[in-house]
Protein backbone atom coordinates (compact mmCIF):
# COMPACT_ATOMS: atom_id res chain seq x y z
CA UNK A 1 0.00 0.00 0.00
CA UNK A 2 2.65 2.18 0.82
CA UNK A 3 4.63 1.42 -2.38
CA UNK A 4 1.51 2.36 -4.49
CA UNK A 5 0.55 5.51 -2.45
CA UNK A 6 4.50 6.67 -3.37
CA UNK A 7 3.86 5.86 -7.15
CA UNK A 8 0.60 8.01 -6.79
CA UNK A 9 1.99 10.50 -5.46
CA UNK A 10 5.20 10.82 -7.64
CA UNK A 11 2.73 10.62 -10.58
CA UNK A 12 0.55 13.18 -9.60
CA UNK A 13 3.52 15.60 -8.72
CA UNK A 14 4.53 14.76 -12.40
CA UNK A 15 1.66 16.11 -14.26
CA UNK A 16 1.23 18.94 -12.14
CA UNK A 17 4.70 20.55 -13.19
CA UNK A 18 3.79 19.47 -16.78
CA UNK A 19 0.81 21.78 -16.21
CA UNK A 20 2.47 24.47 -14.39
CA UNK A 21 5.06 24.37 -17.73
CA UNK A 22 2.32 24.16 -20.16
CA UNK A 23 0.47 27.57 -18.85
CA UNK A 24 2.22 30.29 -19.13
CA UNK A 25 2.86 29.07 -23.52
CA UNK A 26 -0.86 29.06 -23.34
CA UNK A 27 -1.42 32.67 -22.07
CA UNK A 28 1.20 33.94 -24.67
CA UNK A 29 -0.63 31.82 -27.45
CA UNK A 30 -4.10 33.89 -26.39
CA UNK A 31 -2.48 36.93 -26.17
CA UNK A 32 -1.30 36.21 -29.90
CA UNK A 33 -4.39 35.13 -31.30
CA UNK A 34 -6.99 37.84 -32.31
CA UNK A 35 -9.88 37.90 -29.49
CA UNK A 36 -12.30 36.87 -31.18
CA UNK A 37 -11.57 33.22 -31.54
CA UNK A 38 -11.68 31.29 -28.51
CA UNK A 39 -8.50 29.91 -27.27
CA UNK A 40 -8.56 26.10 -28.16
CA UNK A 41 -8.06 23.55 -25.30
CA UNK A 42 -5.01 22.18 -24.61
CA UNK A 43 -5.85 18.23 -23.62
CA UNK A 44 -3.95 17.23 -20.98
CA UNK A 45 -0.91 14.95 -21.76
CA UNK A 46 -0.65 11.59 -20.17
CA UNK A 47 3.19 10.92 -19.22
CA UNK A 48 4.03 7.04 -19.40
CA UNK A 49 4.91 5.91 -16.35
CA UNK A 50 7.97 3.27 -15.58
CA UNK A 51 6.56 -0.42 -15.70
CA UNK A 52 5.73 -1.45 -12.05
CA UNK A 53 4.91 -4.70 -10.34
CA UNK A 54 1.87 -3.51 -9.34
CA UNK A 55 -0.88 -1.86 -11.88
CA UNK A 56 -1.02 1.89 -12.16
CA UNK A 57 -4.08 4.05 -11.67
CA UNK A 58 -4.17 6.79 -14.35
CA UNK A 59 -5.88 10.02 -13.14
CA UNK A 60 -8.61 11.62 -14.96
CA UNK A 61 -7.48 14.51 -17.14
CA UNK A 62 -8.40 17.62 -15.64
CA UNK A 63 -10.40 19.87 -18.03
CA UNK A 64 -9.73 23.59 -17.80
CA UNK A 65 -12.84 26.10 -18.48
CA UNK A 66 -12.01 27.85 -21.78
CA UNK A 67 -11.48 31.65 -21.30
CA UNK A 68 -14.69 33.39 -23.01
CA UNK A 69 -13.82 35.13 -26.22
CA UNK A 70 -13.79 39.28 -25.86
CA UNK A 71 -16.58 40.53 -28.12
CA UNK A 72 -15.78 44.39 -29.23
CA UNK A 73 -18.03 47.08 -28.53
CA UNK A 74 -20.46 47.59 -31.12
CA UNK A 75 -19.08 51.12 -32.50
CA UNK A 76 -22.26 53.48 -33.40
CA UNK A 77 -22.95 54.74 -36.84
CA UNK A 78 -21.11 58.07 -37.36
CA UNK A 79 -24.23 60.84 -38.03
CA UNK A 80 -24.52 62.45 -40.88
CA UNK A 81 -22.96 65.45 -42.01
CA UNK A 82 -25.26 68.20 -42.19
CA UNK A 83 -23.89 71.42 -44.70
CA UNK A 84 -25.37 74.90 -44.21
CA UNK A 85 -28.07 74.15 -46.62
CA UNK A 86 -30.20 70.98 -45.56
CA UNK A 87 -31.90 71.21 -48.61
CA UNK A 88 -28.94 71.27 -51.03
CA UNK A 89 -28.27 67.70 -49.90
CA UNK A 90 -31.42 66.04 -50.60
CA UNK A 91 -33.78 68.65 -52.87
CA UNK A 92 -37.47 68.15 -52.64
CA UNK A 93 -38.70 66.23 -55.93
CA UNK A 94 -40.93 69.14 -58.30
CA UNK A 95 -43.20 67.51 -60.29
CA UNK A 96 -43.47 68.82 -63.95
CA UNK A 97 -46.94 70.08 -64.93
CA UNK A 98 -48.66 67.98 -67.60
CA UNK A 99 -48.29 69.09 -70.91
CA UNK A 100 -51.44 70.85 -72.19
CA UNK A 101 -52.85 69.53 -75.12
CA UNK A 102 -53.59 71.26 -77.85
CA UNK A 103 -56.58 70.25 -79.86
CA UNK A 104 -56.04 69.67 -83.61
CA UNK A 105 -58.04 71.64 -86.50
CA UNK A 106 -60.00 67.94 -86.73
CA UNK A 107 -61.23 68.36 -83.08
CA UNK A 108 -62.11 71.93 -83.32
CA UNK A 109 -66.01 71.95 -83.42
CA UNK A 110 -67.24 74.80 -85.72
CA UNK A 111 -69.75 76.94 -83.98
CA UNK A 112 -73.72 75.71 -85.06
CA UNK A 113 -75.17 78.30 -87.54
CA UNK A 114 -78.12 79.46 -86.81
CA UNK A 115 -80.76 79.11 -89.42
CA UNK A 116 -84.08 80.93 -89.90
CA UNK A 117 -87.23 78.98 -89.20
CA UNK A 118 -88.58 78.07 -92.39
CA UNK A 119 -91.25 80.24 -94.29
CA UNK A 120 -95.06 78.99 -93.44
CA UNK A 121 -96.24 77.38 -96.83
CA UNK A 122 -99.34 78.91 -98.05
CA UNK A 123 -101.92 76.15 -98.87
CA UNK A 124 -105.62 76.26 -100.15
CA UNK A 125 -106.76 79.77 -101.64
CA UNK A 126 -104.25 81.21 -99.55
CA UNK A 127 -101.44 80.37 -102.29
CA UNK A 128 -103.59 82.31 -104.55
CA UNK A 129 -102.24 85.73 -102.45
CA UNK A 130 -98.22 84.51 -104.10
CA UNK A 131 -99.35 86.54 -107.38
CA UNK A 132 -99.42 89.73 -104.93
CA UNK A 133 -96.12 88.68 -104.23
CA UNK A 134 -94.81 88.62 -107.18
CA UNK A 135 -96.28 91.31 -108.39
CA UNK A 136 -94.85 93.93 -105.73
CA UNK A 137 -91.22 92.73 -106.11
CA UNK A 138 -91.35 93.38 -110.04
CA UNK A 139 -92.31 96.82 -108.82
CA UNK A 140 -89.50 96.95 -105.97
CA UNK A 141 -86.63 95.82 -108.80
CA UNK A 142 -88.38 98.58 -111.15
CA UNK A 143 -88.23 101.77 -108.55
CA UNK A 144 -84.13 100.53 -107.65
CA UNK A 145 -83.34 100.63 -111.25
CA UNK A 146 -85.19 104.08 -110.97
CA UNK A 147 -83.08 105.09 -107.98
CA UNK A 148 -79.95 104.34 -110.01
CA UNK A 149 -80.82 105.82 -112.83
CA UNK A 150 -81.35 109.18 -111.53
CA UNK A 151 -78.70 109.41 -108.90
CA UNK A 152 -76.19 109.11 -112.10
CA UNK A 153 -78.29 111.92 -113.92
CA UNK A 154 -77.65 114.47 -111.18
CA UNK A 155 -74.42 113.30 -110.07
CA UNK A 156 -72.51 115.57 -112.11
CA UNK A 157 -74.15 119.13 -111.02
CA UNK A 158 -74.36 117.87 -106.95
CA UNK A 159 -70.69 117.74 -107.14
CA UNK A 160 -70.71 121.02 -109.25
CA UNK A 161 -72.71 122.51 -106.60
CA UNK A 162 -70.57 121.83 -104.08
CA UNK A 163 -67.13 122.61 -105.16
CA UNK A 164 -68.70 125.63 -105.59
CA UNK A 165 -69.82 126.14 -101.97
CA UNK A 166 -66.44 125.15 -101.05
CA UNK A 167 -64.42 127.76 -103.23
CA UNK A 168 -66.82 130.84 -101.88
CA UNK A 169 -66.05 129.41 -98.08
CA UNK A 170 -62.88 129.68 -98.29
CA UNK A 171 -62.13 132.84 -100.38
CA UNK A 172 -64.74 134.71 -97.90
CA UNK A 173 -62.36 133.57 -94.52
CA UNK A 174 -59.57 135.33 -96.73
CA UNK A 175 -61.32 138.24 -97.20
CA UNK A 176 -62.15 138.02 -94.03
CA UNK A 177 -58.36 138.14 -92.80
CA UNK A 178 -57.01 140.62 -94.93
CA UNK A 179 -59.91 143.16 -93.61
CA UNK A 180 -58.99 142.00 -90.67
CA UNK A 181 -55.10 142.64 -90.71
CA UNK A 182 -54.66 146.08 -92.98
CA UNK A 183 -57.82 146.78 -94.62
CA UNK A 184 -56.33 150.29 -96.73
CA UNK A 185 -53.30 147.80 -98.03
CA UNK A 186 -55.44 144.78 -99.04
CA UNK A 187 -58.26 146.84 -100.44
CA UNK A 188 -57.34 146.36 -104.30
CA UNK A 189 -57.05 142.17 -103.32
CA UNK A 190 -60.50 142.40 -101.09
CA UNK A 191 -62.00 143.85 -104.07
CA UNK A 192 -60.32 141.40 -106.68
CA UNK A 193 -61.91 138.69 -104.34
CA UNK A 194 -65.11 140.11 -104.04
CA UNK A 195 -65.58 140.13 -107.62
CA UNK A 196 -64.57 136.05 -107.88
CA UNK A 197 -67.03 135.58 -105.23
CA UNK A 198 -69.42 137.08 -107.27
CA UNK A 199 -69.07 135.23 -110.01
CA UNK A 200 -68.81 131.84 -108.78
CA UNK A 201 -71.88 132.48 -106.73
CA UNK A 202 -73.62 133.36 -110.09
CA UNK A 203 -72.80 129.89 -111.00
CA UNK A 204 -73.49 128.48 -107.91
CA UNK A 205 -76.89 129.62 -109.36
CA UNK A 206 -77.18 128.03 -112.67
CA UNK A 207 -76.02 125.28 -110.98
CA UNK A 208 -79.46 125.22 -108.38
CA UNK A 209 -81.93 126.02 -111.66
CA UNK A 210 -80.55 123.03 -113.53
CA UNK A 211 -80.74 120.99 -110.23
CA UNK A 212 -84.62 122.70 -109.96
CA UNK A 213 -85.02 121.51 -113.56
CA UNK A 214 -83.97 118.61 -112.97
CA UNK A 215 -86.33 117.88 -109.31
CA UNK A 216 -89.12 118.60 -112.09
CA UNK A 217 -88.51 116.05 -114.36
CA UNK A 218 -88.29 113.54 -111.72
CA UNK A 219 -91.50 114.76 -109.95
CA UNK A 220 -93.52 114.63 -113.50
CA UNK A 221 -91.92 110.94 -114.23
CA UNK A 222 -93.04 109.94 -110.20
CA UNK A 223 -96.71 111.30 -111.41
CA UNK A 224 -96.45 109.06 -114.23
CA UNK A 225 -95.34 105.61 -112.43
CA UNK A 226 -97.98 106.45 -109.77
CA UNK A 227 -100.61 106.24 -112.23
CA UNK A 228 -99.33 103.26 -114.09
CA UNK A 229 -99.00 101.75 -110.68
CA UNK A 230 -102.17 102.18 -109.20
CA UNK A 231 -103.72 101.10 -112.59
CA UNK A 232 -101.70 98.19 -111.95
CA UNK A 233 -102.48 97.39 -108.63
CA UNK A 234 -105.52 97.45 -109.08
CA UNK A 235 -105.63 95.44 -111.91
CA UNK A 236 -103.66 92.87 -110.25
CA UNK A 237 -105.72 92.73 -107.05
CA UNK A 238 -109.17 92.41 -109.19
CA UNK A 239 -107.36 89.24 -110.50
CA UNK A 240 -106.49 87.70 -107.38
CA UNK A 241 -109.64 88.53 -105.77
CA UNK A 242 -111.67 87.39 -108.96
CA UNK A 243 -109.82 83.64 -108.40
CA UNK A 244 -110.18 83.68 -104.79
CA UNK A 245 -113.86 83.87 -105.04
CA UNK A 246 -113.42 81.06 -107.89
CA UNK A 247 -111.61 78.96 -105.81
CA UNK A 248 -113.22 75.33 -105.12
CA UNK A 249 -116.26 75.89 -107.53
CA UNK A 250 -114.58 74.50 -110.83
CA UNK A 251 -114.80 71.07 -109.12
Amino acid sequence: MRQKSGVRFLFLFFVLSILVSVQPLRSEQKSAEPASQPAPVAEPAVAQTPAAPSPVVVAPPVSETPTPAVVPAAVPPAAPVMTENPVAQNPPAVSEPPAAQIPTPTGIKPAPVEQAPPEPQPIGFVALLKDLVIFHTEEAITLKKLVERWNSRIKSIVERESNLNGEIETINKDISAKRESDPKKNKKEINRLDKQVSRLKKDLKTIRKDMGKEKDALLTELKELSKEGQTSVKERFQQVMEKVKLFGKEE
